[in-house]
């Protein structure tokens, strides 16, 4: 089984987990660091002062191994390294801009039909892969029958929607894809990364993608090498000539002497603590805001978590500044139970602080004072899960909650993972509200990790979210409402205990320059065909 966590400090990923699935720069004074404001300046090596983008040089990214378990095919299994390289040797249809918009990609529209059961979507014309042959609606036909085949990666991500009986090329630039039930914003679930489109002429092991760098080498927990592709169809030039991804590195003091010794350029996803370590003269930071979230879960079907007291009870405990000043080293954001942040609809009006107080008096009512609880995590997931475990243990005292840490390997945690009454998780990357729902409410699955199916107002979930897939993203009066109930009611009765969001940080050489923050992934979404190399 391929170890579906990241060994960085974020832990391991929800999306790694349920996959297989964690605005702007700023100033960080005390270290000296290069950053910029949120309001629009230029990011840490955006190359404001810089002068004018240079074309050549080869841009070495240095991330923690993921082992024999490492791909380069969007339809299998990725983890953080495999995102990286997929979003470089390959393209999606359309892609969420640095701010989680959807914007057009290799197709030039996706419009649904009146009852949202069908997608239409119309190719970009003149686009080529990288062996020169032409982009057409027959590649896109076998792209979409491999989402819908319950075995690939992309059915778990959202294919499973698609009818594979509907899936019909219209013409040679044209293709519809019919769903099995309306989503008025499935064009959001194409932007996901496990979308993008291959050869329907390629071979196992060779990539053959329409992206801004084309295959090399690649070799499995070492090292990947792509070139750029000259005939890329984007208007912007690919700047770099060469990109390496190297993944040979066991911890993270390793990949940050690298940077500081220049052997590498890039470390995405760098440790928090690590962050503000870096010297000026070797790197900067690039920080961006993100709803990618840690959460500690309970299983609303088991004791003592079937009582709803127990489970506000618990979320009253918790410290939410606390945690993210310790967890994420103040590189994060607070949260209040619910997910969903930076995308349409959220209600950042829902606030929930510590209260011990009202915490003893719902354990009292729910017949639970000097509760003993076993919260289930890992000592192998990162530093911010194992801080959060051992920090909410010391915040549940105060309420006389006894809560003993239960520390698993790796493949035990993965072996147990949606079966556990109390744990940990992580979420990213968040874009849709929808998607989360789907997946952390709706399926009936180890996705559900709080059993959300088994709660006595499920039905109120599922009728919402059918309502919210079948109303047109113009209504957003409505949207705005059937949300406003939807995210009240977790916040209400939920199993999360969602404390912080995290940003995603960044360790930039100062000689790298074009990156931006970007609220989807790492790395400025890990674009890196707008980075290039400063003389």
């Amino acid at each position: 089984m391929v170890d579906p966590f990241d060994r960085t400090q974020r832990g391991f990923s929800r999306r790694d987990v349920l996959r297989f699935s964690v605005a702007g720069t700023f100033a960080l004074t005390s270290s000296g660091l290069l950053a910029a404001c949120a309001s629009g300046s230029p990011s840490a090596n955006s190359g404001a002062s810089a002068g004018p983008p240079q074309k050549g040089g080869t841009l070495t990214v240095g991330m923690i191994t993921e082992g024999t378990g490492e791909s380069v095919d969007p339809w299998t299994f990725l983890g953080t390294t495999g995102y990286l390289r997929v979003i470089n040797l390959y393209d999606t249809l359309v892609e969420f801009d640095d701010d989680l918009n959807v914007k057009p990609a290799l197709a030039v529209s996706a419009e649904p039909s009146a009852d949202f059961r069908t997608w239409t979507l119309k190719l970009r014309t003149g686009v080529t892969f990288h062996d020169g042959s032409p982009l057409t609606a027959d590649d896109v036909v076998s792209n979409a029958r491999a989402w819908a085949d319950p075995k690939s990666w992309p059915y778990t991500g959202g294919g499973a929607a698609i009818d594979p009986k509907q899936i019909k090329k219209v013409d040679e630039h044209t293709v519809s894809i019919g769903l099995t039930e309306p989503h008025a914003r499935f064009d959001r679930t194409l932007c996901f990364l496990a979308f993008s489109i291959k050869s329907r002429h390629e071979k196992k092991g060779k990539p053959l993608g329409t992206g801004p760098f084309k295959f090399v080498s690649f070799k499995a927990g070492s090292r990947s090498e792509f070139a750029r592709f000259d005939d890329h169809w984007r208007s912007d030039p690919v700047y770099l000539d060469r990109l390496v991804v190297d993944s040979s590195f066991s911890d993270e003091n390793a990949r940050t002497n690298a940077l500081k010794g220049g052997q590498v350029d890039l470390l995405p996803n760098v440790a928090f603590g690590l962050a503000k370590a870096i010297p000026t003269q070797t790197a900067s930071i690039l920080e961006s805001p993100s709803g990618s979230y840690n959460n500690l879960y309970m299983a609303v079907d088991t004791a003592p978590f079937d009582d709803v007291n127990v489970r506000q009870a618990f979320r009253l405990l918790v410290d939410r500044q606390q945690m993210v000043d310790v967890t994420y080293a103040g590189f994060g954001k607070v949260s209040n139970d619910v997910p969903g942040r930076y995308t349409p609809w959220y209600d950042d009006s829902l606030v929930r602080e510590a209260d011990v107080d009202q915490a003893k008096f719902l354990l009292k009512k729910a017949g639970k004072e000097g509760l003993s609880v076993t919260l289930q995590t890992t000592s192998q997931a990162g530093d911010s899960i194992t801080n959060a475990a051992t920090l909410f243990e010391a915040q549940a005292k105060k309420a006389g909650v006894t809560v003993n840490l239960k520390k698993y390997d790796v493949a035990s945690f993965w072996g147990n993972y949606g079966k556990m009454t109390f744990s940990q998780t992580i979420y990213y990357p968040v874009y849709s509200m929808e998607e989360i729902w789907s997946n952390s409410f709706v399926a009936d699955s180890y996705i559900n990790e709080t059993h959300w199916t088994k709660s006595p107002t499920f039905d109120l979930t599922k009728r919402l979210l059918l309502e919210s897939k079948t109303t047109p993203t113009e209504n957003d009066g409505k949207l705005t409402d059937i949300w406003t109930q939807l995210q009240k009611q977790q916040f209400d009765e939920g199993g999360y205990i969602n404390y912080g969001t995290y940003n995603f940080v960044d360790s930039v050489a100062t000689r790298v320059q074009g990156l931006t923050p970007n609220k989807y992934l790492y790395a400025s979404g890990c674009n890196l065909r707008k980075a290039w190399i400063k003389s």
